[in-house]
């Protein structure tokens, strides 16, 4: 945890209180009506267990789920089996994404329209382990949604799987993200984070002197990037506009750093696609909880 003061029931009840709070005012009703007998333990606290998981950066989901039966069985006292859990958990994952947008719209400030781009390998398995060019061996469900092996240009790294790509604001705050394959260009992703009027600031790949068809389609979707120039092209970069690079362009890369170092960005432990779509969901939502309690509760 990130204070070591905290105890974690104080951490279980004050994200129950705003995943509660939101699931009243809005969750409830993205939630299709189940057949039967409704469940004991609600769809709060289903929540609640993976959003702390996610703060404990626990990616062992059975080993999560023993420590949370051994230690704080009395916070859930109707907490199910682990396989039923494992299920409603999945079944739930867009509740947290919503979840997350809730809390982000509130954090962020609607008059800065400046936001950090940046991709990151999100790999299901290690290239070595790829036998066939098409990536089947690796398992077909990967490969059928998408998988490919892909290069960290940044780490020399070849592996098999995805890439995130999201947008940040310039205090660190995660504001949309997209999982394209590997091997996909991160510009043409990131169209589906862009709006009019946005001022992207990413790296070298994003500027409007990679491509011509990519500075035509940051025209027609009335965006402004703001990212270091070719060698070539340096000295034509404005003085000011460099020393602001030099001061923000770091701080996505800080970012998904902390993805990666305490919530396992990389080493998600996922084996289904849903399970994937299910810890991004939750570690987005996890740092983007934890944010809001330390700006609404600073003590």
């Amino acid at each position: 945890m990130v204070y070591s003061d905290v105890s974690y029931e104080e951490v279980f009840t004050a994200v129950y209180v705003v995943v509660d709070e939101w699931y009243q005012q809005e969750g409830w009703r993205l939630v299709r009506e189940r057949p039967g007998v409704k469940p004991y333990f609600t769809d709060s606290e289903v929540l609640t267990v993976e959003v702390v998981r996610e703060l404990a950066g626990q990616t062992s989901e059975r080993r999560w789920y023993r420590t949370v039966s051994a230690n704080w069985r009395g916070l859930f006292p109707a907490l199910p089996e682990r396989s039923v859990l494992h299920k409603r958990t999945k079944s739930l994952f867009r509740l947290l994404e919503r979840c997350r947008c809730w809390l982000r719209d509130q954090l962020l400030d609607p008059a800065d329209a400046r936001r950090l781009i940046d991709g990151t390998p999100v790999p299901v398995c290690a290239a070595s382990r790829v036998g066939c060019p098409d990536g089947s061996s690796a398992g077909r469900q990967w490969l059928e949604r998408g998988a490919q092996v892909g290069k960290c240009a940044a780490r020399h790294w070849w592996f098999y799987g995805f890439k995130l790509v999201l947008t940040a604001s310039l205090d660190m705050l995660p504001d949309q993200a997209v999982l394209v394959p590997a091997a996909a260009d991160e510009r043409e992703a990131a169209l589906a984070l862009l709006s009019p009027g946005l001022v992207v600031i990413g790296d070298r790949n994003f500027s409007h002197y990679a491509s011509a068809a990519w500075s035509d389609m940051l025209a027609d979707e009335g965006v402004t990037v703001v990212a270091p120039p070719p060698r070539r092209h340096a000295a034509e970069q404005d003085p000011s506009e460099r020393a602001f690079l030099r001061q923000v362009r770091n701080r996505v890369e800080t970012l998904i750093g902390l993805l990666k170092q305490e919530h396992g960005l990389e080493d998600h432990g996922a084996h289904s696609w849903w399970g994937l779509q299910t810890r991004l969901a939750g570690i987005l939502a996890a740092f983007t909880l934890g944010r809001y309690l330390l700006t609404t509760n600073p003590s």
